[in-house]
Parts: structure tokens; sequence; C-alpha cells
């Protein structure tokens, strides 16, 4: 895009970082200045200025990542397209010198691209790479691969920390105050430079709402970029499923009718949260089902898992798992007609326990064993913490929580789902098997992996006001695990209980506790 005749905008790094004088012990400074600028605000026009006035700088490139963060509490999202749209609109109104900015849509990570810069880098370049003082507070190590290419290409490069702006807004700031509405616009329009009018400022909001998308639509393309020459087509029809989410997960089918799970995770941050739609899960967990489906496809049957990953890729996050047959019927779809099958309770039972047998890795889930025992103290943190929420939601006092942790301690090394419930269950003819492993580990309690599954038949149950039926699958179910597990432990039923207890209080739903003895 031209503006005032000058090129402003580049879809791709460009080569010509080369000096006119290679021995040129001085030569002119290239800052890459990298983020996500989703929506760019005026600390974003302030870093730009001051880099323009660093000794040495000729050019500012402005690389916007690929990568994409929900509103709070919403699936929309403002995409790389629309920064770039956004943070020109700004330019243009500042009195920077526009020809002397370039502003780049990084394929994904804004950091790859960086290293693309470098790459391109002609010798004796000199490249200034900036990065916010939190990043550099936090011993960032984003950056750590480029001195060693810097110096194979022989082109200099420094880390610079940009100073705190007067203004310091986030972008995070902005989002939230979307995520709003109409009642969020007055703390938006603070987070504009200065330099625009009021009717400016306005603009750029209603600018900003337009260019709102739901986050499927762009994770869609990401895949369809991710999977050119990969085993699905790229102009295949991916069905979303469980709208809306800002982790979607889509489905597609293959020759011989074979669903094909497709999921994606790059756009997820180290944080993150398993249970909540609308908050994104940790980035590990696609490593994780990626590991885990490797290790029990190895150490299971192919008549209790016969899932397989057809494709993974890093950069993307992109993985795709083939598994369930054609006609298979998901076990919750089941339940969600009131059917309450004995048979495929039994199953269901085995099945778990089976998982539960599998030898322990060498190598956990989570990469190593205080991570695995990291990751089963946070989901009972979130249970705990959901289940008081949910005991203040329905009034009903969760006597269970007092003993939660009490109950947690009995967690051991050992192969856990951690999110077996009747969605990640299905069933054809005899068979019953299971899949989504993203939130498995090596290290929990077997009773919280038996209480997932028993809670909801117990909501199941409730919803279809068949109990009695719901209680005799429950009663198979658990038989079937310990008979095939062997357990002997004597408080393991009171542990189901009160694992049981705490995920309806989470979920707000009204049931007494069974009477196991």
């Amino acid at each position: 895009m031209a503006v005032n005749g000058q090129m402003l905008v580049s879809r791709a790094p460009q080569s010509g970082l080369e000096n006119d004088h290679p021995e040129n012990l001085h030569p002119k400074v290239v800052a890459l200045y990298p983020g996500s600028f989703k929506p760019p605000h005026a600390s974003h026009i302030h870093a730009v200025d001051h880099l323009l006035n660093h000794v040495g700088v000729s050019k500012v490139v402005i690389i916007v990542s690929n990568r994409c963060r929900p509103l709070p509490g919403t699936d929309l999202v403002v995409d790389a397209a629309s920064a770039v749209i956004l943070f020109e609109k700004l330019l243009r109104k500042s009195a920077l010198p526009l020809e002397r900015i370039e502003l780049v849509v990084a394929r994904h990570r804004a950091v790859s691209e960086v290293t693309n810069y470098v790459a391109l880098a002609g010798k004796h370049s000199s490249l200034l790479v900036c990065v916010g003082e939190e990043d550099f507070q936090s011993d960032d190590d984003r950056f750590s691969d480029l001195y060693s290419l810097a110096a194979r290409r022989e082109v200099s490069v420094r880390v610079q920390v940009l100073p705190i702006s007067p203004d310091n807004v986030h972008a995070s700031q902005m989002r939230l105050s979307l995520s709003r509405l109409s009642a969020g616009r007055r703390e938006f329009l603070k987070c504009l430079p200065a330099f625009l009018s009021f009717r400016d400022k306005v603009e750029f909001w209603e600018e900003c709402k337009k260019r709102l998308r739901p986050i499927d639509e762009v994770v869609r393309a990401k895949i369809s970029c991710s999977l050119e020459g990969g085993p699905v087509a790229t102009d295949s029809l991916l069905y979303l499923v469980d709208p809306p989410a800002v982790d979607p997960v889509f489905e597609s089918r293959g020759p011989g009718g074979e669903v094909r799970i497709i999921k994606y995770a790059g756009d997820t941050t180290s944080a993150g949260s398993f249970g909540d739609r609308m908050v994104q899960k940790p980035a590990r967990r696609i490593a994780v089902e990626k590991r885990a489906t490797r290790y029990l496809s190895a150490h299971l049957s192919r008549s209790i898992f016969p899932t397989r990953i057809d494709y993974f890729d890093r950069e993307f996050r992109v993985l795709i798992l083939v598994g369930r047959p054609a006609g298979a019927t998901s076990v919750a779809a089941s339940l969600s007609k009131g059917k309450f099958d004995v048979d495929i309770a039994r199953r269901s039972g085995i099945v778990l326990a089976k998982i539960h047998g599998c030898r322990i890795p060498e190598t956990g889930f989570w990469s190593d064993s205080p991570s695995d025992v990291g990751h089963w103290r946070t989901l009972i943190a979130t249970l705990a913490s959901r289940a008081m929420k949910g005991s203040e939601t329905t009034g009903i006092d969760c006597v269970e929580l007092q003993h939660l942790h009490s109950a947690a301690r009995s967690a051991r090394s050992q192969v856990m789902h951690l999110s077996f419930t009747p969605d990640v269950l299905w069933h054809q003819q005899d068979m019953v098997s299971f899949e989504n492993l993203e939130c498995a580990g090596n290290f929990g309690d077997p009773a919280y992996d038996v209480a997932s599954m028993v809670s909801s038949y117990l909501a199941a149950g409730v919803e279809h006001g068949q109990q009695q039926d719901c209680l005799r699958a429950i009663e198979e179910f658990v038989c079937a695990y310990r008979s095939t597990s062997g357990s002997s432990d004597q408080s393991f039923r009171n542990r189901v209980a009160i694992y049981t207890a705490c995920h309806l209080q989470a979920a707000a739903v009204r049931v007494e506790r069974p009477g196991w003895k």
C-alpha cells in the first residue's frame, strides 16, 4: 500500500539490508520491532518514534505476529491483517517519516520473522532487535539463537530494551475494553495517541469493532496454510466441533469415512486453563497429546485405542489424529438421549483401567516429573475454585471441598487421562474407545478419572430424571474398573465420591451423593 508515494507495507522480509560499503565500520542500522499489536496503541507509536530517533537507525521494520489473542470472555480476535490496517491509520495521523517505516506480517511468530531478517541480511549489516521491558526482565530467551546465526552471517545484531512509554498502556487493556462494548469505549480511547482528535479516536474505536472476527475463521485459514501438501486437502471442508471456543477443534472426513480430528494451539501462551471454553489452553497441550498418543498407541491394543497421529506441524502447532471409524457414536450423544447402556459403561471401566495399568513412560507427557506433578496440582486447584463458585451459585455447602486436597494427596506416578468423560468416548458395536489426550499426565489419583465419568453420568441422570438407570450404569462402570485394575484400595470409593461431588458443584448440578459402601 502506498502512502504519500511511499511503500509502507511489505508482506515478507526484504533482502536489501546490504550496505553500499560493506567495510563501513558504522553501517546504517535497521531496527526490527516484533510484536502482536492487536490492536496498536499509543505506546507502540512512542516506541516507533523512539527507534526512529535512535542514533544510526535508517529504517524501522514493524513485524506483526500472525498469532491471535481473543477478547476476554469471547471468541473474537483482531487478526494480523486488521492489526496492520489499524497501525497504518495511526501512522498516517502521526508526524513520523513514513518512508522510514515498514510494516511486515509474519508468517506465524514475529520472532521467527526476525530470524528470517538475520538470515537474509548481507554481510556487515547491522540490526537492532527491540524487546519490551517485561520480556527483558523475565529473562526472555526467544532471541538466543540470533547471535550464533548472526555470527555465521557476519551480521551485527543487538537486542535493545525499549523504554517504558509515558502512556504505559497495553493491548490487553484495549481488548478488555472492546469486550465490554459501549461500556469500554472511554477506557479504550485513553489508550490511543494524544495527537488524534476525539473524532479520530472514536473512528478508530468503531474500526476496531468492525474488524473483529471469530477465531475459528482465523484458525481455519492458518490450518489450511499449515496443511499445504499435508494429508488433508486445503480446500476440504473442516467441520467445527462445539462452537464457540477460543481453542476451536475441527473435524474432517477421510476417504473411508474415518474421522480426522484437527487441533491447533499456535496462538496459545504458556499460561492457560483446562475446562474454560473462553480461556486458551496451555500451549504445551498439543505436544502433550502427541506424546501421550504415541505412547498409548504402543502400549494398548488397537481394540482399546486405535488412534494414530496423521500429521504434526511444530511451527503452527497443528495436530491431526485419526482413529474414530465412520459410524462410531459418541457416548455423550447416547447419554444426551437418556440412554444409560450398562454394557457401554462396563466397557468404559475396562478401558480406563487399561490406561491406568500402562507402565509409566521414562519421559513424562509434560516432559518431566515436576511438570506432571505441577499439571496435577493445577487441575486440583482449578476444580476446588470452580466447586467453590458452584457452591455459591446453588447455595449448597460442599463439605467435600474440605477433603479434596487430602484426597488429592493420594496421587502417585501413574498414566492418567485426566479428562475421562463421555465426551471423549465413542462406541461402535462391541468396541468402546477414547480420544482427546491433551490433558493427560503421568501423575494423579486414579479416583479422579473415575469421578470425572461418574459425575457426567449423574448429571445426565438428573437431567433426564433417570437416576436409577444412571446409578446402575455407574455401578457397572466402577465395578468393571476395579475388577480389571485389581485395586484393593479401601479409601478408593470415598475419594471417588469426593471428586464427584466437587465436579458436580463446579457444574452447579444438584444431586445427592451416591450411597457407596
